[in-house]
């Protein structure tokens, strides 16, 4: 839970050394201050040496957790003598009670500030956008690709969204048995993390019903294709959904791959993806 460091009692005698105040020094008078930087998984720890006590500090650090027995530690960068110290801890848990307690370590041993408690922030609420096609696409025509209509266009109607038809007659290409197209699509900025991508297409067929595949690129690696019901001609819309834990960089190299899975050709007219994401 966070980023700690667990420091060992080997450890603190390195760095305390053998620079002891003398049997006047006491170890060091702290302060636990207001956490600020709240997030729902992150924070920043804050703490106040108000007096070494005779003999320089050598570690300052927070000790946190969801009780008084804290369980995690944290320490933090310091410059010596007396002042503020900080330290951004992570991996917390979102809407949740921390308690934390600044320390200090001299020749004398361990100063602790007052128990002090924050409060996470709710995590974000999940959001909806929308990413299409990046740009319009062009065909390269195979020996395979069917001679009706005469007529290929290479166009996907980008922004058009269910249950609107879009424009039938651009259609991106005509499939053959089997064929495959790979569609860029576009991106949405300021993700922390994707969890669902639907892919909605508008697809026809010109001499009977139908099925098509649907895969997504993400985290590296193509999805396990999902297939479309029987659709009728001459065109309609239909969804691929994929559940996930995925990243900005996931979503600015997301590909859609649709493949025609019938025996007769088959085509589409739109593609478009709808986002489920956190920022």
């Amino acid at each position: 839970m966070g980023n700690h460091t667990n420091i060992s009692p080997n450890a603190i005698a390195t760095r305390a050394g053998t620079s002891g105040g003398g049997s006047s020094a006491t170890t060091s008078t702290l302060t636990s201050d207001i956490a600020t930087d709240l997030a729902a998984t992150t924070a920043t720890l804050n703490g106040t040496i108000t007096s070494e006590g005779g003999a320089s500090s050598t570690i300052t650090g927070f000790d946190y957790g969801l009780t008084t027995s804290y369980g995690s530690q944290a320490t933090s960068t310091y410059s010596a003598g007396t002042g503020t110290f900080h330290e951004h801890i992570t991996s917390l848990t979102a809407s949740t009670e921390y308690h934390f307690r600044a320390k200090s370590y001299n020749s004398q041993g361990w100063g602790y500030g007052s128990d002090t408690t924050l409060t996470t922030s709710a995590a974000p609420a999940p959001q909806t956008g929308y990413v299409d096609p990046n740009g319009d696409v062009t065909v390269e025509w195979t020996n395979n690709q069917p001679t009706d209509p005469t007529t290929h266009y290479t166009r996907i109607d980008d922004g058009v969204r269910q249950p609107t038809a879009p424009t039938t007659s651009d259609y991106n290409s005509g499939y053959s048995t089997t064929q495959v197209e790979i569609f860029n699509m576009s991106t949405i900025a300021n993700v922390t993390t994707v969890t669902n991508v639907t892919v909605w297409v508008y697809g026809f067929t010109k001499y009977s019903a139908y099925t098509q595949k649907v895969s997504i690129y993400m985290n590296g690696s193509w999805k396990d294709f999902v297939t479309s019901p029987i659709l009728p001609s001459p065109g309609t819309w239909w969804s691929a959904s994929f559940d996930g834990d995925w990243t900005q960089a996931d979503l600015d190299n997301l590909q859609v791959k649709i493949m025609n899975n019938n025996a007769q050709w088959s085509g589409c007219s739109a593609i478009y993806a709808a986002v489920t994401y956190t920022q």
